[in-house]
């Protein structure tokens, strides 16, 4: 999934090669699902101790008070916004533009902060109250650039592992 490709990424952009040392690791004590929704389940169902996924996946066992707890890497992480955009001659660029301004509207935000458990790309909306604020989380600078150049070249290496592993 996307997810799982950027938290790959994240850590090879943090460690560089000595990053696949630190995955095999990581492969050989969890469970490698298809689904990042899964993984806060197989933590807060005890399935496993740890759980790498999204944030407001997990954060929606923390909330539901599951024994779970979102821990941010000290190294650093990276804060992936999801993306919106109108496209160059768009045919319908009056109903494009209309739609990106529900989106980014505060309603819509408070929404996604409420029933998503998603962090607003509003300044004047708050993001979920027992979140921690951005700035006490340590954020690395992630080059969509690189990341997607390199997705063929990653994505083999760590299937190669997994084979490897016997995953």
């Amino acid at each position: 999934s996307g997810s799982a490709y950027m938290q790959l990424a994240n850590v090879i952009a943090i460690y560089g090669e000595k990053g696949w040392d630190v995955y095999k690791g990581i492969m050989k004590n969890m469970v490698i699902s298809t689904s990042s929704g899964a993984v806060p389940k197989f933590v807060n169902d005890g399935e496993q101790a740890v759980g790498l996924t999204l944030e407001d996946n997990a954060f929606r066992y923390v909330e539901g008070g599951g024994p779970v707890t979102i821990v941010y890497p000290t190294d650093g992480t990276v804060a992936a916004p999801d993306g919106m955009a109108i496209l160059k001659g768009a045919p319908n660029l009056a109903n494009a533009k209309i739609f990106t301004d529900w989106c980014l509207s505060k309603p819509v935000q408070e929404y996604l902060v409420n029933a998503m458990k998603r962090r607003p790309v509003r300044t004047d909306v708050a993001s979920p109250k027992g979140l921690p604020a951005m700035t006490s989380i340590k954020g690395i600078p992630y080059d969509f650039g690189w990341a997607a150049k390199s997705k063929a070249e990653f994505v083999k290496k760590f299937t190669d592992i997994k084979m490897d592993l016997g995953l």
